[in-house]
């Protein structure tokens, strides 16, 4: 006699009616008798039904009844229509600080009998994992102002050695003025440093040359004026017709030299412990997030944070932080902080660990996860910015040359008022 407790295929009606397997004569039995021992579960149930739990985790699992179910959500449901077996599913919160006690009373409490989108639990079993990385990310290189054109074509150590130069050619012509005429009038280097910054925008000036040191030193503030301006104006008109950005962030130490938030789960601490320096960083500059987006908000609109998340998770939402170009606000970091692994979770010697284990590993071989991968990447994919090529040159576009017009009338007027004031008390 022997008992089969799934004769009937139905998960929780266990049989126990025995079932006579044969005749013992001589207390033998023959060798072909001996598999009707083994409980073998069957392939298809019927009339079961199964208490499921999972989490809101795009894009492994979204929603149980949506047209977009998940990457996780559509493998679970091709192998729960393959053993004939219906699902009840319960959304919860499983990002909890202590995952394996919050597991363990789940299974205990709610009696579920599968946990997706899970992790490792000792003592659980768990299927084959979907893997994933854990990165941290920072606000976008933001746009560069357009005033800041004038000045950043060259770099500071190129403005320097050009604001050097002009002042040794003023010095020099203003020396071998100062030689030839004999007269001494420093305000004539002024005259001289209008002279060259007039020749440097292409514009003639008059040159009385009545010696040849005169033409030689001509000649040569000529050929400087020329060529710089050549190459800052190119540059410059090149420019005006591009979208240019500054303030990238790859690593963590970018990120503290900016003095920038750091926001994650207050369980996540461990990820930086090898770190002195970010440990000791973190205690003036850490936010508790809490699973919630107040961080990628934060980090996206405000720009004062960096924060981690699941690299497919931020793919599958980030066309909800886009810039009005279509460019996302927020860039993944260089190094992965470290690999994540979701499994499905079932009480330890479940009837149903091996079967969806042994289906899922199926629907690997046969490419199926790969392709439902390549699906929710597809939906997640931000398509590139297309950038109008015949881009018209806004208001934005003059305020730096506008604000040094300005800039320049009203040091022009105080110095027109000033040399008034000056000639009146000398005339008196």
């Amino acid at each position: 006699m022997t008992y089969n407790p799934y004769k009937n295929r139905i998960l929780y009606e266990v049989g126990l009616k025995p079932d006579a397997v044969g005749n013992c004569k001589d207390a033998i039995l023959g060798k072909s008798l001996l598999n009707v021992f083994k409980v073998t579960p069957p392939n298809k149930w019927t009339n079961t039904s199964i208490l499921i739990g999972y989490s809101y985790a795009p894009p492994y699992t979204i929603c149980s009844n949506c047209s977009r179910k998940g990457i996780e959500f559509e493998a679970h449901f091709m192998m729960m229509e393959k053993m004939n077996i219906t699902g009840n599913y319960i959304i919860s919160d499983f990002a909890k600080l202590d995952y394996d006690d919050h597991v363990r009373k789940l299974f205990s409490t709610t009696k579920y009998d599968i946990i997706l989108n899970g992790v490792f639990v000792k003592n659980y079993d768990y299927t084959k994992p979907f893997h994933d990385y854990y990165y941290m990310y920072a606000p976008s290189s933001n746009k560069i102002s357009n005033w800041k054109y004038i000045m950043n074509i060259f770099h500071s150590e190129v403005w320097v050695a050009l604001m050097f130069t002009v002042l040794c050619i003023c010095s020099t012509w203003y020396i071998i003025n100062m030689l030839s005429s004999g007269e001494y009038h420093p305000k004539y280097i002024l005259q001289k440093f209008v002279a060259i910054f007039i020749l440097s925008l292409d514009q003639n000036w008059y040159f009385q040359i009545d010696y040849l040191h005169k033409l030689v030193l001509y000649t040569i503030i000529k050929v400087f004026c020329f060529v710089v301006f050549l190459f800052w104006k190119s540059e410059y008109t090149h420019r005006l017709t591009q979208l240019i950005y500054e303030n990238d962030i790859t690593s963590m130490s970018e990120a503290m030299e900016k003095e920038l938030l750091v926001g994650f789960p207050s369980y996540r601490f461990f990820l930086f412990e090898e770190n002195p320096k970010i440990m000791d960083y973190l205690k003036t500059h850490f936010i508790n997030c809490n699973h919630s987006d107040y961080c990628l908000e934060q980090a996206a609109y405000h720009r004062n944070m960096v924060t981690p998340r699941v690299e497919r998770y931020f793919n599958f939402i980030q066309h909800e932080f886009l810039d009005e170009y279509g460019r996302s606000l927020m860039k993944k970091m260089k190094y992965p902080l470290l690999p994540i692994q979701y499994v499905q979770v079932l009480p330890k010697g479940h009837i149903l660990t091996h079967i969806i284990s042994k289906h899922l590993e199926d629907l690997r071989s046969h490419g199926f996860i790969s392709r439902l991968m390549k699906k929710y990447d597809e939906l997640s994919r931000i398509q590139p910015p297309l950038y109008n090529s015949r881009k018209k040159l806004k208001i934005e576009h003059i305020e730096a040359p506008l604000g040094l017009w300005l800039l320049g009338n009203l040091v022009g007027l105080v110095a027109f008022f000033v040399e008034k004031f000056i000639a009146k008390k000398h005339n008196q």
